[in-house]
């Protein structure tokens, strides 16, 4: 009769305990629902499944402290912002052996050979694959243009100089409508695309891939077929840039030539001196 009855109480105080676990696990679950609530709540980010509710995401993570986050590095930003840093050295006058390999490899793909257009290559739109560089020189090139680099000057305040330095193919103030083959204005369409040299091949072959190009080409005299093709690429061009391709060429401000007795000069064509610059030995 005893044991009867201390196994009774045995197998109550197991159903008592059982309950209270019950009871509390099902208070926690109360608990971490809540948790996860308020912590959706405040980041205001929906979470991908219950269980990572309470983990911040990536950005929130980097953020400041002020801002809600907990101030970790964010790596793959922080590698893009390096790479960004280094490659726009390209842009600083320094004369950096480094800096030659770099212009050289840009330069020298089969698509930008011809094109010789060396840092420009930083701001337009070709592909990064048509370049076929290395794997660095890739991720620099990409890190910049993640900048979004952008000129100082509107288009119609751009100095001359400036304006026939500038690209023909793969600019984005050269442009034509999407889906035409270059034979109108830019401005008949709000779609456009870049102007590439598969547009104009003839312009390629003959060397013209900037605007000063442009320029001299049209006070030349040429068969109609090529003439016609200058003047579409032209009106594909920004007005400002438009007046000033089709303006005569102004004379150089330094002409380079030899004296009588060999030594290499440069003459200023607005004072007539000339300057020494070294000897033939």
């Amino acid at each position: 009769m005893p044991l009867e009855i201390a196994q009774s109480n045995l197998k109550a105080t197991a159903s008592e305990s059982c309950c209270q676990r019950a009871q509390h696990h099902g208070q926690s679950d109360a608990a971490l629902a809540l948790a996860q609530g308020n912590s959706q709540d405040s980041a205001a980010l929906p979470a991908p499944a219950p269980s990572a509710a309470l983990f911040p995401r990536v950005l929130t993570s980097s953020l400041l402290p002020a801002q809600g986050g907990v101030g970790l590095v964010e790596v793959p930003t922080q590698i893009q912002a390096l790479q960004a840093k280094v490659v726009s050295r390209l842009l600083e006058p320094e004369r950096l052996a480094w800096k030659v390999f770099q212009l050289h490899h840009l330069s020298d793909a089969p698509c930008t050979r011809a094109l010789a257009y060396r840092a420009t290559i930083l701001f337009n739109t070709i592909s990064i694959g048509c370049l076929q560089l290395s794997a660095r020189l890739t991720g620099y090139v990409l890190a910049f243009r993640a900048l979004r680099p952008h000129r100082l000057l509107k288009i119609n305040a751009m100095p001359a100089e400036d304006v026939l330095n500038e690209p023909i193919f793969y600019n984005r103030q050269v442009s034509v409508p999407l889906g035409s083959s270059a034979t109108g204005s830019a401005t008949d369409s709000t779609a456009s695309r870049p102007l590439t040299p598969h547009d104009h091949p003839l312009l390629l072959a003959t060397g013209i891939t900037k605007v000063a190009h442009l320029q001299a080409a049209l006070q030349q005299q040429h068969p109609a077929a090529f003439t016609a093709c200058l003047q579409s690429v032209l009106m594909t061009m920004p007005p400002p840039w438009r007046a000033i391709a089709t303006s005569a060429p102004t004379a150089p401000a330094w002409r380079q030539g030899l004296s009588a007795s060999g030594s290499q000069l440069i003459q200023n064509t607005q004072t007539g001196l000339h300057h020494l610059l070294k000897s033939h030995d």
